[in-house]
């Protein structure tokens, strides 16, 4: 956790840095940027270098639209030496950003950049679209970008000298690399419970944590830059794919921790209500990407919604567990709390509703990483509920065991002494029938021959 804790502060403070560019490195780094909606992909970029269009705007983001948009931007160096830099959209997953520089009117250099672009073709290879330009001093450059993507975009570069882009690439990787290995531990160690335990509730657990892990590393870009030899589309799809996951294995996970079944209908019933409306959902997103984009588009907000409606409702099963005093539930509550400010962030700014600011690609998998790991104590208490339950069970059934045991042997005894004590009364009643017939001679001789015969019974009872 320290460790965790010290990657972000250190990313903050340097993620801090690039934008604060000094007047003598460049006086000017995005002059005058306009944005031009090309609605039916008909324009070019040299109708954007030449052309002042009337409804051009100044807007830097921008939802899913089957429009492609271009900006036009100039970068002027004003200092006496020659600059250096990389400019990077910090969108990870913009399907196809295309770069044009141009001096004098003339193309001096394009670059082909997003994530549907071969890896091998990028000259930066890294987890976001990203370019090298170099300003010698007094020079001036226009910048145009077309921007075409299947989600939300933004439409702006970020600016940074090389040794920063250097050092902030590289705090991102170990960034990634200790978070992936944190939810791979939790995970593989759940996966092992569950098969000493057999609870559902464990595999549940280690479903939910694939999939934010596998939704973290797609939205971030971290899948397309490890260059695994996935399938372009497929890894595009996951961004859509991987939050529904997410929320289907958190809501299985949340019925089976609280055993909402049996202790509240209601909430179990909501709860297998958006798992169904979440496959369909699912189905509608998949159809969509490979057939019609329209669907996407239409489902995309509607899903986003009940989202955040369904983190609020786990929300307040938390509470309702914390009221019940349910094992474990206080901290499924604080897991919760920050699962719910990291991924309604997320979501807000994968839906386009806000520019990603540099701590996001920090600070949200953080969160993740603390909710996994509350989520881990919670279930590390229900592990000692379900310990004490089986301690309680073997007691009980060592207990019937010796019942069982001793109640045979009673059983025995009872039988092997039922004979003897039958003949034992018997000749009792056979005595006490002597004693009334006044014959003293006859009583005495059956007293000779019975008591012999009692002492063997009692021999037999006490063998």
């Amino acid at each position: 956790m320290k460790l965790l804790f010290f990657i972000f502060l250190s990313a903050t403070y340097i993620l801090a840095n690039p934008l604060k560019l000094t007047s003598d490195e460049i006086t000017n780094t995005i002059n005058n940027q306009i944005t031009i909606e090309d609605q039916n992909h008909t324009l070019t970029k040299e109708d954007i270098l030449k052309d002042n269009f009337s409804n051009s705007s100044t807007i830097s983001k921008h939802s899913y639209s089957k429009s492609a948009f271009w900006t036009r931007s100039v970068l002027q160096n004003r200092s006496d030496k020659k600059i250096d830099f990389i400019l990077r959209n910090l969108r990870a997953g913009t399907d196809f950003i295309d770069v044009f520089v141009y001096k004098d009117n003339k193309l001096i250099a394009t670059h082909f950049l997003g994530d549907q672009r071969a890896q091998k073709d990028r000259r930066l290879l890294s987890t976001k679209s990203a370019f090298h330009l170099s300003l010698g001093v007094n020079e001036e450059v226009v910048l145009i970008t077309r921007y075409e993507s299947f989600g939300s975009m933004d439409l702006f570069w970020q600016m940074m000298p090389v040794d920063t882009y250097t050092q902030i690439n590289g705090i991102e990787n170990i960034f990634y690399g200790v978070f992936g290995g944190v939810i791979i531990a939790l995970i593989i160690y759940n996966f092992m419970v569950f098969f000493s335990l057999k609870q559902r509730v464990f595999i549940y657990y280690v479903l939910h944590g694939l999939s934010v892990w596998i939704f973290t590393y797609a939205t971030n870009g971290v899948f397309y830059f490890l260059n695994t030899g996935m399938d372009l589309d497929i890894l595009t799809l996951l961004t859509w794919v991987a939050p529904v996951l997410t929320i289907v294995f958190l809501l299985l996970f949340t019925i089976e921790f609280f055993s909402l079944s049996k202790n509240s209908k209601t909430f179990f019933f909501l709860c297998i209500g958006i798992i169904i409306l979440s496959f369909f959902t699912l189905i509608a997103f998949i159809y969509g990407y490979f057939y019609d984009r329209d669907t996407l588009n239409l489902v995309t907000p509607i899903y986003i919604q009940i989202s955040f409606a369904t983190y609020l409702m786990i929300f307040c099963i938390a509470l309702w567990g914390v009221y019940k005093k349910i094992d474990g539930a206080l901290y499924f509550l604080v897991g919760e709390s920050v699962y719910v400010m990291s991924m309604a962030y997320m979501l807000f700014i994968f839906a386009g509703g806000m520019n990603i600011a540099y701590y996001t690609y920090f600070a949200i998998p953080t969160a993740i990483v603390l909710e996994m790991i509350f989520f881990a104590l919670a279930i590390g208490q229900r592990i000692k509920r379900i310990k004490n339950e089986l301690d309680e069970q073997r007691f009980l059934s060592l207990q019937e065991s010796y019942f069982e045991k001793y109640s045979g042997i009673v059983s025995n005894i009872a039988h092997q002494w039922k004979q003897p004590l039958s003949s034992l009364s018997a000749r009792a009643m056979y005595l006490q029938t002597l004693a009334g017939m006044n014959r003293d001679d006859i009583i005495k001789m059956e007293i000779l021959d019975t008591v012999p015969k009692i002492n063997d019974t009692l021999e037999t009872l006490s063998s």
